[in-house]
């Protein structure tokens, strides 16, 4: 190991071990969610929202889920990587994104969609921050 892997080393991993288990939790979180959109819109859930200045309710693109939990994922990322830079403990991080993670209900919940499609962003929201930031967690010290 060289001094700059050392530097960049922690008491659980390197940065690149980070990004990586970070990278697949946020892919396996997307595909699930996508899933999760197909499915509800294969039973029936009006997946439909109304988007910003527009005055009518238009259909959920099928890749607007996974590029929606790679954005949250991403941000999840640059979170834990400041955390690690600043030597966190894995419990101050769960607080942080559980903070995160109760916030980022409002979108949904404001959304001007049917009961249904916000009951299912909301699922989605909790699937993807109940795959991302465990797995996030794991490079930080306990």
């Amino acid at each position: 190991m060289t001094t700059r892997d050392t530097v960049r080393s922690t008491a659980t991993g390197t940065v690149k071990d980070l990004l990586k288990t970070g990278g697949i939790a946020i892919v396996a979180a997307g595909v699930l969610n996508t899933i999760i959109g197909l499915i509800a819109d294969a039973a029936g859930a009006e997946m439909f929202v109304k988007g910003f200045g527009s005055d009518v309710r238009e259909a959920i693109p099928v890749f607007a889920y996974f590029v929606s939990t790679v954005m949250g994922g991403v941000i999840g990322i640059i979170l834990a990587m400041i955390m690690k830079k600043a030597g966190a403990a894995k419990k101050v991080f769960y607080i942080v994104t559980g903070i995160l993670t109760v916030v980022s209900f409002i979108s949904p919940l404001t959304a001007d969609a049917s009961t249904g499609t916000k009951i299912v962003l909301e699922i989605m929201h909790v699937v993807a921050a109940a795959i991302i930031i465990p797995a996030l967690a794991k490079s930080l010290r306990d």
